[in-house]
């Protein structure tokens, strides 16, 4: 299969499929290479039994297909790889809530590395952390906050000698105008430091929506 080939579908069933994040997981050991049922099952720790009902739904659903065969003792083993090397779904065949369901599962381990990375680094870098605690109030939503006896650990982070560190939420109240100013603002920003080659990485998480009723 040509990794460059790039197919959309529209299908309930092949939507259904690439819109879950649990199919998603199994499929993906047939995207990079043909694989057999028992090598995918190995890949992804599970018995073959469970990867043979994967394989089924997908091979019936047309989104993988024989790819050469291994020969094992004297028998002849399909490989399977995706039909093709990208799938494209459009948006309005996805309900809102498999897109919502998908946005949490991908941007999950993002959101842990990024949690990790702020607590080591907080820790390391602010020789009095353990002298703040938490303030928790139950307003309009929880607030949790760091607060030592004379200042926030936000205002401590901004020193010269402390690390980059920052993590916020805010509710602006912008009017159209402004929200696609900062929008525009913030994307130049982040373009313009993107094309720096530091020696250490960063982790920057960027969003911005409007509130719908």
């Amino acid at each position: 299969m040509d990794a460059q080939i790039l197919r959309t579908v529209t299908g309930d069933v092949q939507v259904k499929l690439l819109t879950d994040p649990r199919s998603l997981r199994h499929l993906q050991p047939f995207f990079s290479e043909a694989s057999t049922t028992s090598e995918a099952a190995r890949k992804l720790q599970v018995s073959v039994h469970h990867m043979m009902y994967w394989t089924r739904k997908f091979r019936d659903a047309g989104l993988i297909e024989v790819h050469g065969n291994l020969v094992l003792h004297g028998r002849s083993i399909p490989r399977y790889q995706t039909t093709a090397g990208t799938f494209l779904v459009p948006f309005r065949h996805i309900s809102q809530a498999s897109l919502k369901e998908l946005l949490a599962h991908f941007g999950r381990p993002w959101e842990d590395l990024l949690n990790h990375h702020l607590v080591r680094a907080t820790t390391r870098h602010v020789p009095d952390v353990h002298q703040h605690s938490l303030r928790i109030t139950g307003q309009r939503q929880l607030h949790i906050d760091l607060y030592g006896e004379d200042q926030a650990l936000h205002d401590q982070l901004q020193a010269k000698e402390a690390p980059a560190l920052l993590t916020e939420w805010h509710v602006l109240s912008l009017s159209p105008e402004d929200a696609k100013r900062l929008q525009h603002e913030l994307l130049e920003m982040l373009h313009r430091y993107q094309q720096l080659q530091g020696p250490q990485q960063h982790l920057l998480r960027l969003a911005l929506t409007p509130t719908l009723s």
